[in-house]
């Protein structure tokens, strides 16, 4: 394919590039595949192989300047996120896309959707989400279609909410495309099986999944394999019973989903983590075109007014995170008012 032109004036969530270097960080093999387009206004802009040999940390200390803003793309070779104090006055945006096959050509899709997002719409998003949440008593996740209903009791002061959108100030990362907003039990780097979001009911299933790797040893024919055991639910529905935070049966809404049913059983019975819903997640990324596929930067994915989703597993606590796409769901707060989905379904969903 054609080199693969980094806009760095377009990556709009890193602000103002005046007084400022670009760094894009690849893998070696890589470098010759990407060019960075020569019309910005930075002062400096330059490609820095990343493999294996050594640390991210040890690369901003060697090979990275000081203000600067950094693109990583690595599939490759898994990325690990450097400590805070170790950015300084950088700004970090990180593609994740060594969990998950992706080629070039999805690289290069995703390029485009970073292209078009625009922060300050992710930040509106973000405070109307966050404002209506503190207002309302808990969360109903309502899927009309499938005629399932749960209760998320949102307010515990104990759980992780973060914040993957908007514009990043110096010394912060963020993955891309941005766009995404989600609680956990925990830190996000952390893994306790023995805590739990609050969430009670029934969960329809239906959308794209997505299975990541961790860093640990894996067979990639087999994550394709369970992959292709889930890709059912991209057009049928799996119903998961919930209590309090865990799954504890699952149902096909049609025959077709039962493939996904029998995945999911049989990574229960491997490792029962599997059934803790770890993180409640909501892409708000609404210039996300979602890429059919394996990929892991589907994640952000928006729809027109938000999508649900939610997470199993955390890499390398477990040998597979996998993410799972409702956008066939309403998120209702106050007075049944909606924080993600289409509005035009909400009366019909009450």
């Amino acid at each position: 394919m054609e080199t693969i032109l980094i806009r760095p004036q377009r990556l709009r969530q890193f602000g103002s590039s005046k007084d400022v270097h670009f760094c894009l960080v690849t893998n070696s093999s890589l470098v010759s595949q990407f060019q960075i387009a020569e019309d910005s206004d930075y002062t400096s802009t330059k490609i820095v192989p990343y493999d294996a040999e050594r640390s991210f940390e040890q690369l901003l200390d060697e090979s990275i300047p000081e203000p600067a803003h950094i693109l990583v793309i690595s599939p490759q070779y898994f990325f690990e996120s450097p400590a805070p104090e170790k950015l300084g006055q950088r700004k970090l945006v990180v593609m994740p896309c060594n969990s998950t096959p992706t080629p070039l050509l999805a690289i290069q899709h995703f390029l485009g959707i970073m292209e078009r997002t625009d922060p300050e719409k992710l930040e509106a998003f973000a405070d109307r989400f966050f404002e209506l949440g503190r207002s309302s008593e808990y969360l109903e996740i309502v899927n009309k279609t499938q005629g399932t209903r749960a209760i998320f009791e949102h307010l515990d002061e104990s759980y992780e909410w973060n914040q993957q959108a908007g514009f990043i100030e110096w010394g912060e990362q963020q993955i891309a495309p941005g766009g995404e907003l989600s609680a956990l039990p925990d830190d996000i780097m952390r893994f306790n099986a023995n805590l739990r979001l609050a969430v009670n009911g029934e969960i329809a299933l239906q959308g794209q999944p997505t299975v990541h790797s961790g860093a640990v040893s894996f067979l990639p024919e087999d994550q394709t394999r369970i992959y292709k055991g889930l890709e059912c639910m991209r057009d049928r529905a799996v119903i998961a019973t919930v209590k309090n935070g865990l799954i504890t049966e699952l149902r096909a809404s049609h025959p077709e989903a039962q493939p996904a049913v029998d995945m999911l059983n049989n990574m229960f019975v491997l490792d029962s983590r599997y059934r803790i819903i770890w993180e409640m997640g909501f892409g708000i990324n609404t210039a996300h075109e979602l890429l059919p596929g394996n990929f892991g930067m589907n994640e952000t994915y928006g729809g027109s007014n938000g999508v649900f989703h939610l997470g199993i597993g955390l890499t390398p606590y477990t040998q597979y995170a996998l993410i799972l796409l409702c956008p066939d769901t309403l998120v209702l707060g106050r007075n049944g008012e909606a924080l993600v989905g289409k509005p035009v379904t909400l009366s019909a969903a009450r």
